[in-house]
């Protein structure tokens, strides 16, 4: 399956700039980063061709200055007519300016870039009305950087107001959402290349790859708040009046959350930005443009000096000393029949490295967690168990179960204390781009004619967060319990002379798994609406005699009622890449 996604972008109508993405999208806290970056050069644009009319046969001027065989003149029209009145000391001069001006003119459209770089950045548009601004001013102002919203180029504060929430620029980014914009995660510059001229040579490819860390939110998107990322790809240009030009172009950055080999994805803060990282990127020229493919860059790599694996977790470089405190602190309260058993922990959790990416596969956790959900609880019973409150005092890492407490895939309705109806589902935990399939049996007493199942996605806003109007009221589309609903695919079925019926719902690839933040929540449920008749008949009389009574079916029922019931269920990120696609940006 190819799952590699381009993106294009055409500069100055000449130039084509392409990532090429090796899997997509990208689970963070990974090293799983990893682009090709193509500037393509298509060459000078094509001139309409001019249309010469005929020379006057009148005009002697135009008749005598036809060009002789051999003669270097290429001349028509008016040029042609103008330099037959100079002197062949004054036309071969003219001739000679005019070469000039055309090679000058050649250099000008000929491309060159310099100090080219790539950076990231990501960023939470909110929604005014629903979200309070106010509360978000802080982190905004925290996040200038020389003068440059997280120290983007480009992206600087207007020199018209003092106003926090104006920079140039901005509207790149979102449309119609500048002044909602807070940066979440930037990197510094990676430096791609000082000086390229696509002139002499057409097509520069560079390779690129860049450790993530764990604790960057998923891309999300709801009418409270988008989370968004982009890969940016800066340079420098020359320009016809001989200025030189700062260009930045953006390009798409799908991540998914980290999730570890527990079950467990790390609660974002949004309010905590994490800005102007140092990026570790490793950036590689690629000189055979016919073999830039990543099998055969990352074989070349391979076989070279570079180094292609590194440890750039700043998990790693936190944990470990204080992992090795906590076993100290441990080991002098031990007694002597203890100390066997703590070396044996101490060689579990040291010489394993749990806590390096490299060595730890985030896809290999999400299968794991989808085909064996009991397995993985117990896995994280047992392990790092004796650490477990020295890394709750420290409150270095805060992570999220997104396995349930309960393992349960059949349930019992009950109305008015009767049981009314069993549904069953095919497992606990989901993935997106799964199916969840549902079985629900209908019990004799209780006459339905259809039901709804459809799939909800509630994202819970904190209070904190909430922005009030004037009067004191919240966002119209909020439910009592700061709640916004959306629907993600809906079922209708008919169950009518039926005690048993099934129901598939397709959670779209696009959809974003459950996560928890300090702003927002989101979590998933099943519902269903039972539509429930009183009637003890299907029929209706039209017409009655001495021969009998005349029956059809009722069009409504006169009386009835709904029963709706919701079910909580587990979506995790999808651990298999999207298809291969190209999109234009």
């Amino acid at each position: 399956m190819v799952t590699h996604t381009i993106y294009n972008q055409l500069v100055d109508n000449n130039v084509r700039v392409e990532v090429v993405y090796e899997n997509y999208p990208v689970i963070a806290g990974t090293e799983e980063l990893s682009l090709i970056l193509r500037f393509r050069y298509l060459g000078k644009p094509k001139l309409p061709k001019e249309e010469h009319s005929e020379p006057d046969p009148e005009d002697k001027h135009s008749v005598n200055s036809s060009p002789k065989a051999g003669s270097n003149e290429t001349w028509s029209g008016f040029g042609r007519r103008i330099s037959s009145q100079f002197s062949n000391v004054t036309r071969n001069v003219f001739l000679k300016e005019l070469e000039k001006v055309e090679e000058q003119h050649e250099e000008e459209d000929e491309p060159v870039f310099v100090v080219g770089y790539t950076q990231l950045f990501g960023y939470l548009a909110i929604n005014e009305s629903i979200i309070d601004k106010k509360k978000l001013e802080d982190v905004r102002k925290k996040s200038v950087i020389g003068n440059k919203l997280a120290g983007i180029e480009g992206l600087e504060l207007s020199d018209k107001t003092s106003n926090i929430w104006q920079f140039n620029n901005i509207e790149f980014l979102e449309p119609g959402k500048s002044n909602q914009i807070v940066p979440i995660y930037s990197t510094t510059q990676a430096m791609l290349f000082q000086e390229i001229s696509l002139a002499e040579d057409p097509l520069k490819i560079f390779y690129v790859k860049v450790p993530l860390p764990r604790n960057l939110p998923p891309n999300y998107h709801s009418a409270a708040i988008t989370i968004n990322y982009k890969l940016l790809v800066g340079y420098q240009q020359f320009e016809k009046n001989g200025r030189i030009s700062v260009r930045t172009l953006k390009f798409p950055l799908k991540l998914q959350a980290y999730v570890n080999r527990v079950g467990q994805q790390p609660f974002f803060t949004l309010d905590k930005p994490l800005l102007g990282q140092p990026i570790e990127a490793q950036v590689t020229e690629v000189t055979d443009g016919q073999k830039a493919s990543f099998a055969s860059i990352k074989s070349q790599l391979k076989h070279s000096d570079i180094e292609t694996e590194s440890d750039y977790s700043n998990d790693k470089i936190a944990v470990k000393p204080i992992e090795f405190l906590a076993f100290m602190q441990k080991l002098s309260q031990a007694n002597i029949n203890q100390v066997v058993d703590i070396q044996n922990e101490f060689h579990r959790e040291f010489l394993t490295d749990y806590t390096s990416s490299k060595n730890e596969n985030c896809r290999l956790n999400l299968i794991n967690l989808v085909s064996n959900p009991s397995q993985v609880l117990s896995l994280r019973q047992t392990e790092r168990k004796p650490l477990q409150k020295n890394f709750e005092e420290l409150n270095l890492f805060e992570y999220d179960s997104l396995l349930p407490t309960k393992f349960q895939t059949r349930f019992l309705l009950k109305r008015n204390t009767k049981n009314f109806a069993q549904v069953d589902l095919d497992k606990s935990v989901f993935r997106v781009n799964d199916i969840i399939r549902i079985n629900i049996q209908l019990l004799n007493h209780i006459r339905t004619t259809g039901l709804i199942v459809a799939l909800e996605r509630v994202e819970t806003i904190s209070d904190q967060y909430l922005f009030k109007d004037e009067k004191g009221q919240l966002y119209e589309n909020l439910t009592e319990q700061n709640q916004l609903v959306e629907k993600v695919c809906e079922k209708v079925v008919s169950t009518f002379n039926s005690e048993q019926v099934s129901a598939n719902l397709p959670i779209p690839y696009n959809s974003p798994s459950q996560f928890k933040t300090n702003i927002v929540n989101v979590r998933y449920l099943v519902t269903i609406k039972f539509i429930l008749v009183e009637e003890s008949s299907d029929l209706e009389l039209i017409y009655s005699d001495n021969k009998g009574d005349l029956l059809r079916g009722v069009e409504f029922y006169s009386s009835g009622s709904e029963f709706l019931c919701r079910l909580p269920i587990k979506i995790v990120p999808n651990y298999e890449p999207n298809f291969g696609v190209v999109n234009y940006v």
